[in-house]
C-alpha cells in the first residue's frame, strides 16, 4: 500500500515536471559561449550563478525593468543582465524573465557565459566584465521579417516615413536617462496607411553606444535582410528595433514599481449576529484615530516651537531672526507671478528663469526660480541669502527675500524697469539712449558696486560673473549689479581662491580663472575691463566681421590702441562727446584685462582714475586675447619681436573643458620635445591642436597650405549605393561647410547627418580655428572637401582631413557628443482591479471601516489647514498694512525688553560703556554668547514712535564696514533700545587724547582711521540707498575694532535725504559744539557739507592728538583751528604735528593737513565732497587747491570783545564740554 503510495506520488510529480516543460516557452534565439570556460554542479560558479538566478526571482522591484549585478568574488563571480520590453506589465516582465531563469541553464550548462532572448525579455550571464559591455559591437543576434512586402508604388515614400521614424526614435531612446532608453512613434504613408516602430537599448548604455547600436541594426541589418518588408524586428544584446503596419506595443507604459495591495481582513466569525462586531470595528478605529490626530497634531507643534526656539537660540540669534523675517511661502511667490506663468518671463539669469510678479501690497518684485541642478544644500543656501540679503548699496539689486520649500528655491529681488545693459548696448534701435554722459554714469556705478563687494562691505564678496546682461538699469539708468547666484565669499583679509568648477561666462572670465580655476578680486577687475570695452565700442567682446576677416573685441581695441587710433573704435552714436575722456576709459580699460594678474589695478585705482583726469596712468601690457568659448579656442601672443611668438591652440567644440585642457597640456609637453630648436611646430591629437611660430604670418599662411594629414576608413561603399551616396554626402559637407564658416569668433563648428541608400546614415562634423574669417574658414574647408577628399577617400564609408586651421570628418557611426534633453516616457498609474466576492459581511466591515475612516481623516485634515490658512492670513494682513518687506524687517528686528535687561544685568553701573546722544551705553550678552552694545535712550529724546521706528529700519539697512552695525531695537511702554554690534577697543577718543595710549596710534594706524572714515561717510552721503547726513562725527564717536578699523557710530541725530536731495534746514540744532559746521550753527542749514567740516576736525585732531575745544598758548588760549590755520600761513605747519609722530613721513602729514583745511573752510561751496575727500587721500599725484581761511566757531577765547568774531564766540561759550547738545535756537 505504501509502496503504491510512491509510485502514484513519483508519477504525478513526473507529469507535473513534463507539463511545466510542455509549458515553458523556447528563446527565439540564445547563444552559449564555451570560450571562457565550464563549470559543474558543485562549483562555487554554480553557487554564484543561483544566487544571481534567485535575486532575480525574489526581487520584487526591477528598477526599470533592467537588472544588473555581479556575484560573488574571482575567478568564480558571476556578471549577470536582465532586461525586459519597456512597454510590458510588471507581472508580464517577472514571468518572462523566471521563465530565462528556468530554461537557459538548461541549454548552456555547463558554458559560464550564456545568452536568452524572448521576444519580451533577455538574459545574459558570464564570468568576465567585460562580456556584457563587448557584445555591444558584435552584430545583432537574430532578426525576423514579415513575409509581405510593400506595394511597388508606396516602396519610395515608405522607405523615406519609415527611416525619418526610425531615426528619430533611434534618437529618442538615446536620450533616455540612466533608467530607461526606450522610444515609440508612429507615422502614416500612402493612402493613410500607418506603421508603428519600438527602440529600446541597455539603460547602461551611453548616448553614443546606444545611438551607434541602434544604428547598426537601421543601417546595415535591415537594408540586407528585410528590404520593402512591411515589418521586421532586429534584437541585439545591447538593444532591438521593430516596425510593424499595426500596433504591436502598449501605449502607456506600466509604473516602475508593482502595485501592492493590502490584504483584505478576515471575515467575522461565530454565529451570532454581526452588529456588535461591526460597531466595535467602527467606533474604536475612529476613537483611537481622533486621539492620535489630536495626539500629533499637539506634538507637532510643541515640536515646531522648540525647533523655532532651538534655531533662534543655537547659533547666532540675530542670524536667525533675519533669515525667518526673509523667508516667503511659495503660494505667495506663485500668486504673485501668476503661477509663473510666460507671460511673466523676464528672462534667464545664471541657474535659474526671472518672473516678474507683484505682491498683494502692490510691490514689484522679480522672482528667480533656481533649477533643480543648482548644486547648492540647504544650509550654504541660507547662509548665502542671509548675507547677500544685507548687501546695501544703491549700485547692487537689493535681494528682498527668498523660499525654500521641498525641492523649491526662489530668490526674491526688488524690480528694475529698464531692464539690463545689453537690451540698450547691443540694440540699434536703443543705443542712442545712451549718450556719454549716461555711459560715464553706468561705468562709474558699477565701479563703485563693485569695490564695495571687494573693500566696504563686511566681507569680501567675488561676483564672478560681471557681464552687461547682469547691469540693470532703473529708472534713472543707474546701474544695479544683479545675479550673485555665483559668487563667492571672502574674508575681509582673504585675497584669492581656485576651484575645480569653473562657472561664469566665457569672454569676461578672466585667464588664470579659465584655465586654472584661480579666482580673486582681480577676476573681478578684469571683467569690469570687458565691460568698460562693450559700453564704449558699443559691440560685443564675442567678435564682429572687420572686412576680410573676424576679429574679436580685444583684438579690435588693441590694435587701434598701438596703432595710435583709438577714437576709431568708439561708437559712432558718442561723435559729439568728449574724445579725451572716452580715450581715458578705454585706457583704464585695457588695464582691467591685462594677462598678468598683479598688473591690474583694483577697483579702489579704478574708481580713482575714473574721478580724476589729472593721473597719469601707467601704459597696458599686452590683453590676454581669450575668446568667448575659452575651452575652443586661444591665440595668444606675447613678448616683442625679433623673439615674439605666435600660438594658436584649438579642441575639438564637442570637448568636455577638462579633456581639452588635458589634451592642450600634453600637447605642450610632447611638441617642444619633438621640436626642441625650431621656432616652428605644429602638433595634432585626435581632439586637439597646438602650434607657434616667430613670425606674424605662420598662422594665417597656413590656412593655404594643403592639409596635415588625412586618415580614410577601409571599408567601401557597396558599387549599387555609390551614388547615393555621393550626393548625399556632398549635400551634408557643403551644408556644414557653410554653418562652420558663418560661426563667430567664439566658435566656428558644424554637425549633421543624412540617409542614403536603404536607411543607412553618414554623420559629418567640420570646424574652423574661430579666428578664421568667413572666406578664409570657407575655403580651408572646400579644399579638404573638393581637392583632398576625392583624391584620398573616394567611396569610403569614412574619413577624416586635418588641416592647420580646419578640419573635416565624416563617418557611417555617431562619432561626435550630441547633447540632447532627457525626456523619460510618461508613466500612468495601473487602474485598479476590479471588486472581488459575492457580497459577504467581510466586505460590508471593511466598507464600514474604511468609509468612516477616511471621512473623519479628511474632516481633521480639512480643520488643520483652514486654521493655518486662517493663523497665515491674519499674518499675511498684518504684514500687508504698509509694506510687505518693511514690516517683515521690522519685526526681525525687534528684541523683548527682558532679553536685553537680563544682557546687560539689569542696566548695571559694571556694564555702562559710557554716554552718548540722547542716552548711556551698556555693554551686554545675549544668551546664544553674541557680545552687544545697547543705547538706552533717555525719556526726553524727543522722538516719536513711528519716527523712531523709521529711523531704526533705515539706519539697520546700512552695511560698510567703516559702520556700526545696528543690530535691532526695543520699544516697549517708555523704553527705547538700540541694539548695535560691540566694537571691543572703545572709541578714538580714549587712545588720541590719552598721553599714556596715544603712542598706540602710529602714522599708518592714524591714516588708516582717515581713509576708513572718510569711506564710511562717502557711502552715507552717495552709495547706500538714502542719503544720510550723520550730524554729529567726533572722535567719541568713532569706534575701533580689534585690528584698529574705524567704525561710525551714534546715529541719534542722522537726518535722511532722498537720493537727489542736497541740504536741510531746522529750527533745532543738535550735534556737538567745535565740529558743527557755521551754517548749522547759525542758521540752521545742513548738508552733506556739514559733515565734511566735521571731517576735518577731527583729521586735525587725529594728525595733532589735540582736541579742538582749545588749550593754552603761551599768554592767550588758541583753539585748534586757529593753531593749525596760523602756523600754516607762516609755513610752519610741521610744528602742528603730534610728537609721537616724529619719525612718519611729514609730506603725508601735511598733505592730510592740507586736505583738512580744503574741509572747514568757511564757505559751503569750497568745502569738497567725500568722494572728492577719499580721491586726495589715495592720490599723492592729485593736487590740491588752496585753503582759504576757515570759519572759527569753536573758539573759547578771552580776547578783544570788540572783533567782529565777538557774537561768535559768545555763543560758542556757551558750551565747554564734548557732550551733544540737544536743543537751540538758532539766529
Amino acid at each position: 500500500m505504501g509502496m503504491s503510495r510512491v509510485v502514484h506520488i513519483s508519477i504525478v510529480i513526473h507529469f507535473y515536471l513534463i507539463s511545466i516543460a510542455i509549458c515553458q516557452p523556447n528563446f527565439i534565439t540564445h547563444l552559449c559561449i564555451d570560450t571562457y570556460g565550464n563549470y559543474t554542479n558543485s562549483s562555487t560558479y554554480n553557487a554564484n550563478l543561483n544566487t544571481f538566478f534567485n535575486s532575480i526571482s525574489s526581487n520584487s522591484q526591477i528598477n526599470s525593468r533592467y537588472y544588473n549585478i555581479s556575484v560573488g568574488k574571482e575567478p568564480d563571480r558571476v556578471y549577470g543582465e536582465a532586461l525586459c520590453g519597456s512597454d510590458m506589465a510588471f507581472q508580464d516582465c517577472h514571468r518572462c524573465l523566471n521563465n530565462s531563469i528556468r530554461l537557459l541553464p538548461r541549454l548552456c550548462q555547463p558554458q559560464k557565459e550564456a545568452y536568452g532572448w524572448y521576444d519580451d525579455c533577455m538574459l545574459i550571464y558570464a564570468n568576465r566584465t567585460d562580456a556584457l559591455w563587448t557584445l555591444s559591437t558584435r552584430q545583432p543576434s537574430y532578426y525576423l521579417s514579415n513575409g509581405n512586402s510593400v506595394s511597388d508604388n508606396n516602396v519610395e515614400e515608405f522607405n523615406r516615413v519609415l527611416g525619418s521614424l526610425l531615426n528619430r526614435i533611434q534618437n529618442e531612446a538615446a536620450s533616455g536617462g540612466s533608467q530607461l532608453k526606450y522610444a515609440t512613434g508612429n507615422a502614416t504613408y500612402g493612402s493613410l496607411k500607418n506603421v508603428y516602430a519600438f527602440a529600446q537599448c541597455d539603460p547602461d548604455l551611453s548616448y553614443q553606444s546606444c545611438f551607434n547600436c541602434l544604428g547598426d541594426c537601421i543601417n546595415n541589418v535591415f537594408p540586407s535582410c528585410c528590404n520593402n518588408s512591411i515589418g521586421a524586428r532586429v534584437i541585439g544584446p545591447k538593444c532591438k528595433i521593430r516596425y510593424e503596419q499595426d500596433l504591436f506595443y502598449n501605449i502607456t507604459s506600466p509604473p516602475l514599481t508593482p502595485p501592492s495591495t493590502a490584504p483584505s481582513p478576515p471575515p467575522p466569525s461565530g454565529n451570532g449576529s454581526n452588529k456588535g462586531t461591526i460597531a466595535v470595528l467602527i467606533i474604536v478605529p475612529i476613537v483611537v484615530l481622533i486621539a492620535l490626530a489630536v495626539g500629533f497634531t499637539y506634538l507637532c507643534q510643541r515640536r515646531k516651537r522648540r525647533k523655532n526656539i532651538e534655531s533662534l537660540n543655537g547659533e547666532n540669534y540675530e542670524e536667525s531672526r533675519g533669515y525667518m523675517s526673509l523667508q516667503y511661502g511659495f503660494d505667495t511667490i506663485r500668486v504673485a507671478t501668476d503661477n509663473f506663468s510666460d507671460a511673466n518671463k523676464l528672462g534667464r539669469g545664471g541657474f535659474g528663469i526671472v518672473y516678474k510678479g507683484k505682491l498683494t501690497n502692490g510691490q514689484e518684485i522679480a522672482v528667480k526660480r533656481l533649477s533643480r541642478d543648482y548644486g547648492q544644500g540647504d544650509g550654504e543656501f541660507k547662509t548665502e541669502v542671509m548675507l547677500v540679503a544685507k548687501l546695501q548699496h544703491r549700485n547692487l539689486v537689493r535681494l528682498l527675500g527668498f523660499c525654500l520649500e521641498k525641492e523649491e528655491r526662489l530668490l526674491i529681488y526688488e524690480f528694475v524697469p529698464n531692464t539690463s545693459l545689453d537690451h540698450f548696448l547691443f540694440d540699434v534701435s536703443m543705443q542712442s539712449v545712451l549718450d556719454w554722459p549716461t555711459r560715464y554714469k553706468i561705468i562709474i556705478g558699477i565701479a563703485r558696486g563693485i569695490l564695495y563687494l571687494h573693500e566696504d562691505s563686511r566681507l569680501r564678496i567675488i561676483h564672478r560673473d560681471l557681464k552687461a546682461s547682469n547691469i540693470l538699469l532703473d529708472a534713472d539708468m543707474t546701474p544695479k549689479i544683479a545675479d550673485f547666484g555665483m559668487a563667492r565669499l571672502f574674508g575681509v583679509d582673504q585675497t584669492r581662491g581656485d576651484t575645480n568648477r569653473i562657472v561664469g561666462t566665457y569672454g569676461y572670465m578672466a585667464p588664470e580663472y579659465v584655465f586654472h580655476g584661480f579666482f580673486s578680486v582681480k577676476s573681478d577687475v578684469y571683467s569690469f575691463g570687458v565691460l568698460v570695452l562693450e559700453v564704449i565700442t558699443g559691440r560685443k567682446n564675442s567678435g564682429f566681421q572687420n572686412e576680410e576677416y573676424t576679429e574679436d573685441l580685444f583684438s579690435f581695441v588693441w590694435r587701434n590702441w598701438r596703432e595710435g587710433t583709438a577714437i576709431s573704435v568708439i561708437d559712432p552714436i558718442l561723435s559729439t562727446a568728449s574724445k579725451t575722456d572716452i580715450i581715458s576709459c578705454i585706457h583704464m580699460g585695457l588695464l582691467c584685462v591685462q594677462e598678468s594678474v598683479d598688473d591690474r589695478p583694483t577697483m579702489s585705482s579704478v574708481v580713482l582714475m575714473l574721478s580724476s583726469s589729472s593721473l597719469s596712468l601707467p601704459v597696458p601690457s599686452h590683453p590676454s586675447f581669450i575668446s568667448v568659448n575659452a575651452r575652443q579656442s586661444e591665440s595668444i601672443s606675447t613678448n616683442e619681436d625679433p623673439d615674439q611668438v605666435y600660438g594658436d591652440a584649438l579642441c575639438g567644440s564637442e570637448l568636455s573643458f577638462q579633456d581639452c585642457y588635458t589634451c592642450l597640456n600634453n600637447s605642450i609637453s610632447l611638441l617642444p620635445r619633438l621640436c626642441p630648436t625650431q621656432k616652428e611646430a605644429s602638433g595634432w591629437y585626435d581632439n586637439c591642436m597646438l602650434r607657434y611660430a616667430n613670425r606674424s604670418s605662420a598662422l594665417s599662411s597656413m590656412s593655404s597650405r594643403q592639409p596635415a594629414y588625412y586618415l580614410t576608413n577601409s571599408a567601401s561603399v557597396p558599387d549599387n549605393n555609390a551614388k547615393d551616396f555621393d550626393e548625399v554626402l556632398g549635400s551634408l559637407l557643403n551644408k556644414i561647410q557653410n554653418e562652420a564658416a558663418s560661426g563667430d569668433s567664439r566658435l566656428k563648428y558644424a554637425t549633421g547627418n543624412g540617409t542614403y541608400g536603404s536607411l543607412k546614415n553618414v554623420y559629418a562634423v567640420a570646424q574652423c580655428s574661430p579666428d578664421l574669417s568667413y572666406r578664409n574658414c570657407f575655403n580651408c574647408l572646400g579644399d579638404s572637401i573638393n581637392n583632398v577628399l576625392p583624391s584620398c577617400c573616394n567611396n569610403s564609408i569614412g574619413a577624416r582631413v586635418v588641416g592647420s586651421n580646419c578640419e573635416i570628418r565624416y563617418e557611417q557611426d555617431l562619432f561626435y557628443n550630441v547633447t540632447s534633453p532627457l525626456s523619460p516616457p510618461p508613466s500612468t498609474a495601473p487602474s485598479p482591479p476590479p471588486p472581488s466576492g459575492n457580497g459577504s459581511n467581510t466586505a460590508i466591515t471593511t466598507v464600514l471601516i474604511i468609509v468612516p475612516t477616511v471621512v473623519l481623516i479628511a474632516v481633521a485634515i480639512g480643520f488643520i489647514y483652514l486654521y493655518r490658512r486662517r493663523k497665515t492670513r491674519k499674518n499675511v494682513e498684518s504684514l500687508n498694512d504698509e509694506n510687505d518687506d518693511e514690516t517683515r524687517s521690522y519685526m526681525s528686528l525687534q528684541y523683548g525688553f527682558d532679553t536685553i535687561r537680563v544682557a546687560t544685568d539689569n542696566f548695571s553701573d559694571a556694564n555702562k560703556l559710557g554716554r552718548g546722544g540722547f542716552g548711556f551705553v551698556y555693554k551686554g550678552k545675549l544668551s546664544s554668547g553674541q557680545e552687544i552694545a545697547v543705547k538706552r535712550l533717555s525719556r526726553d529724546s524727543g522722538q516719536g514712535d513711528g519716527e523712531f521706528k523709521t529711523e531704526v529700519m533705515l539706519v539697520a539697512k546700512l552695511q560698510h564696514r567703516n559702520l556700526v552695525r545696528l543690530l535691532g531695537f526695543c520699544l516697549e511702554k517708555e523704553e527705547r533700545l538700540l541694539i548695535y554690534e560691540f566694537v571691543p577697543n572703545a572709541s578714538l577718543d580714549h587712545f588720541l587724547f590719552d598721553v599714556s595710549m596715544r603712542s598706540v596710534l602710529d602714522w599708518q594706524t592714524r591714516y588708516k582711521i582717515i581713509i576708513g572714515i572718510a569711506r564710511g561717510i562717502l557711502y552715507l552721503h552717495e552709495d547706500s540707498r538714502l542719503r544720510i547726513i550723520h550730524r554729529d562725527l567726533k572722535a567719541s564717536n568713532i569706534l575701533l575694532d580689534e585690528d584698529m578699523a574705524p567704525k561710525i557710530a551714534d546715529f541719534g541725530m542722522a537726518r535722511l535725504f532722498g537720493v537727489d536731495q542736497t541740504q536741510g534746514d531746522t529750527s533745532r540744532i543738535v550735534g556737538t559744539y567745535g565740529y558743527m559746521a557755521p551754517e548749522y550753527v547759525f542758521h540752521g542749514f545742513f548738508s552733506v557739507k556739514s559733515d565734511v567740516y566735521s571731517f576735518g576736525i577731527l583729521v586735525l585732531e587725529v594728525i595733532t592728538g589735540r582736541k579742538n575745544s582749545g588749550y593754552q598758548n603761551g599768554e592767550y588760549t588758541e583753539d585748534l583751528l586757529s593753531f593749525v590755520w596760523r602756523n600754516w600761513r607762516e609755513g610752519t605747519a610741521i610744528s602742528v604735528i603730534d610728537p609721537t609722530l616724529s619719525t612718519a613721513s611729514k609730506t603725508d602729514i601735511i598733505r592730510c593737513i592740507h586736505m583738512g583745511l580744503l574741509c572747514v573752510q568757511e564757505s559751503v561751496d569750497d568745502r569738497p565732497a567725500m568722494s572728492s575727500v577719499v580721491l586726495m587721500l589715495s592720490s599723492r599725484s592729485l593736487s590740491l587747491p588752496v585753503p582759504s581761511h576757515p570759519s572759527f566757531v569753536s573758539v573759547n577765547a578771552t580776547m578783544d570783545t570788540n572783533s567782529d568774531n565777538h557774537k561768535e564766540r559768545q555763543l560758542v561759550s556757551l558750551s565747554t564740554n564734548q557732550d551733544s547738545i540737544t536743543d537751540l535756537q538758532p539766529r
